[in-house]
Formats: structure tokens, C-alpha cells, sequence
């Protein structure tokens, strides 16, 4: 809605320019609708010093071309231009007013009754921001914010340990094969061929493979997070059931990442904070607003 009155009314102004020579040798009344129907509460009740045309039933008022002409040309050149433009903004009211009225006498009952509730619920959402522009106090990111968050989340930064394995699994191990495959497995050892065990497997009717990897073990799926954060570098995993097939694996090297230093990511992290600092306002400001309140729910 907010986006529309400044693409609206040049685009007006445009038509306007180009039809007002023949409008001024056409004249036509601007109260030639006045015999369709208006509802009541279309109908402008401004004070009259405010009133500066006519359209049908309603009024334009001075206050609206004020408000059109700040919005179309800005604040900083409303002075310098209004002259210039004071005129034809007003015809554009014209005709915005003109289409106004006939959208609105057009309406049936339940597109009235539709529109109402858009009109009644951009109203609240401009009280609302009126709201927490004046309520919802936002307090600044600090110092000790970004170095608890630093030292929170270094995995966030760096400062991880990578480890790199190799993983013999089961695929779509049938029930009956569960026993068998385990005792299978229990002989796979680090120093043994595990493309060998893959195809002892396969005599056996287990399908099975073999995969090697590259992980932050915090950021991989629980089945395999367990075996690999339980199983140091050089060592083999026990066997284990994940989702029905079996897995073992061998944790070939844990590789360190330094972390980058608090100085390096600071602007980073007040980035990330920032939101949330909006965030707790708009809450605070929220829990403000309705806790002198009584609600009812009917």
C-alpha cells in the first residue's frame, strides 16, 4: 500500500498533463456524478477552511494535496515545487477521488465488507509500528555481547577439529541377515582389506560399502556424529545399528582449524546480534502493551 501513492500519482499527473487542454475546451462538471449512489461514510465531513475541491460527494482537502505532494516530490523539495506541481496533483486527486467513487459504489456487500477489514487491518499495522517506533527500545550490541558469543560458538569461527574416517556400512540389511553380518563385521580390523570384507559380504548376500569422508562432527547426522565423537584418531569404532544396517568406521585423522580471532569477527558477530537485539525490543515492547490490559477471549 505504502508503494503505491508514489507510483500512483505521477503516473496521474502524466494523464492529467496530456487531457487537460481538451478538458479545458470540454469542460465537464465535476459533480456530474452526484446522482449515482454514495455510501455515508465515503463521504468527506472535512472543516471547510480545509476544503479545496469537490468530487461528486466527496471533498479533496488541503491536508491531502499536502500529504500527495510530500510523498510524490519529497520533503527537502516541497517548498521549491509546490507551485509547480501544487496543480496538477490536485487533478490527479481529482481523478483518484473520481475512480474512488465509482470502485466504491460498485462494491457488493461482501466486497465492501472485505475491503473494511484491509482498511481496518493497514490502519492497526501502522499504529503498531508507531507503536514500537516510540516503545521498543533497542539496546546496543556491546563489547562483552560479542566476546560471550565469541567464546559461546567458536565453531562458528574456526577452532574445530575435522576428523577425516572411512566408513564400511550395510545397505538395506534384511532382519534375517543382522546376526550374520554383525559377526562379519566384528572381524573387520583397521589393518585389514575392507574391500575384501565388502566382498565376503556380498558371497553372503549383504550388500555393503565403503566410504571415506572429510567432517565437523558437529555438523553431521546423529548416527554417524556418535560413532565418529566417540572414537578418537587411529582407532575403530565399535559396530553399531544405525536405522537398521550396520556401520563401523575408522577415524583416520582429527585435523585442528584455529579459530579466527576475536578482532577478525567482531563485525560479524555484532551482524548476528543486532537482529536479535531487535528482536528481544519488539518483545519486551509487546509484553508492555497488553500487561495493563485485560483480554478477554470470547
Amino acid at each position: 500500500m505504502k508503494y503505491l501513492i508514489p507510483l500512483f500519482f505521477p503516473l496521474l499527473l502524466l494523464l492529467t498533463a496530456c487531457e487537460k487542454q481538451q478538458a479545458d475546451n470540454d469542460p465537464v462538471s465535476l459533480n456530474q456524478n452526484e446522482h449515482q449512489h454514495q455510501s455515508t461514510e465515503e463521504v468527506n465531513t472535512a472543516d471547510d477552511d480545509q476544503k479545496i475541491a469537490k468530487v461528486g460527494d466527496w471533498f479533496i482537502t488541503q491536508q491531502e494535496l499536502d500529504f500527495v505532494t510530500e510523498r510524490t516530490v519529497g520533503s527537502s523539495t516541497l517548498a521549491v515545487m509546490y507551485d509547480q506541481i501544487g496543480v496538477k496533483l490536485l487533478e490527479s486527486l481529482v481523478v483518484s477521488k473520481a475512480m474512488a467513487q465509482q470502485a466504491s459504489a460498485a462494491l457488493s456487500v461482501d466486497e465492501k465488507t472485505a475491503l473494511e477489514l484491509k482498511v481496518k487491518a493497514y490502519r492497526e499495522e501502522l499504529l503498531v509500528r508507531q507503536y514500537l517506533a516510540d516503545n521498543a527500545k533497542v539496546e546496543p550490541v556491546t563489547d562483552q555481547m560479542i566476546q560471550d558469543y565469541y567464546q559461546k560458538h567458536p565453531e562458528k569461527f574456526g577452532g574445530i577439529t575435522r576428523k577425516r574416517y572411512r566408513l564400511i556400512k550395510t545397505i538395506n540389511l534384511p532382519a534375517n541377515k543382522l546376526t550374520e553380518a554383525s559377526e562379519l563385521f566384528s572381524e573387520i580390523s583397521q589393518n585389514s582389506n575392507w574391500q575384501e570384507a565388502v566382498a565376503e559380504l556380498k558371497k553372503q548376500n549383504i550388500i555393503a560399502s565403503i566410504q571415506t569422508a572429510e567432517v565437523n562432527p558437529a555438523l553431521i547426522s546423529d548416527g554417524i556424529k556418535k560413532l565418529l565423537e566417540g572414537t578418537a584418531q587411529g582407532q575403530l569404532s565399535p559396530v553399531t545399528v544405525v536405522n537398521g544396517n550396520l556401520y563401523r568406521l575408522e577415524v583416520v585423522a582429527e585435523i585442528k582449524t584455529p579459530a579466527k580471532t576475536l578482532v577478525a569477527v567482531s563485525d560479524e558477530i555484532r551482524k548476528i546480534l543486532a537482529p536479535l537485539q531487535l528482536k528481544q525490543a519488539v518483545k519486551t515492547a509487546s509484553e508492555e502493551a497488553v500487561k495493563d490490559l485485560k483480554v478477554e477471549y470470547l
